[in-house]
């Protein structure tokens, strides 16, 4: 399990919990991120295999891959053209014969995001659908916002978890 510490002003940390028996976890810090001294402010690790991507907020946010071993100085923007939409949230997961990374973002609104999803044969080239596959504006689903999501190949289908915020 990966997730990050955020200790606002001064620091960023990836940190790894690993387990055999889903009872004791040991704990390993992967990267430490030095804001204070100008480090890039991260959001929404997400790792397949040993490539991990993250989202890196500036203007604009960019999605970001690490091969391992992972350490900031290796980090590169993906190849892929975001239509004009911010991305926030990642996830990736293998998909079909490459891999699916599903992106919340938005075109003009944060407090509006939409789900996207992006395909990519070698972790490097994405493709992103245009369309999103969920909205916001979607009735159907009654949100006022969509936030981070995972997902799984299931043969035909497309499996996908979401967050969310309802609509007032």
């Amino acid at each position: 399990m990966l997730y990050l510490e955020t200790l606002r002003p001064e620091r960023q940390r990836l940190v790894e919990l690993r387990s055999r028996d889903l009872h004791t976890w040991n704990r390993s810090d992967v990267i430490e991120y030095d804001l204070a001294a100008g480090a890039p402010f991260i959001v929404s690790p997400a790792v397949t295999g040993t490539v991990l991507f993250d989202v890196r907020l500036g203007t604009p946010n960019v999605i970001e891959r690490m091969a391992a071993p992972w350490a900031p100085v290796t980090s590169r923007p993906i190849n892929i053209d975001m239509h004009g939409i911010t991305p926030w949230h990642i996830d990736v997961f293998p998909f079909r014969s490459g891999h699916a990374m599903l992106i919340s973002g938005y075109a003009e609104d944060f407090t509006r995001q939409d789900l996207y999803i992006a395909t990519s044969n070698d972790l490097e080239t994405w493709t992103l659908r245009e369309t999103p596959l969920l909205t916001h504006l979607d009735p159907a689903l009654g949100v006022e916002t969509l936030y981070r999501a995972t997902g799984v190949d299931r043969g035909p289908d497309l499996v996908v978890w979401y967050s969310m915020q309802y609509a007032p």
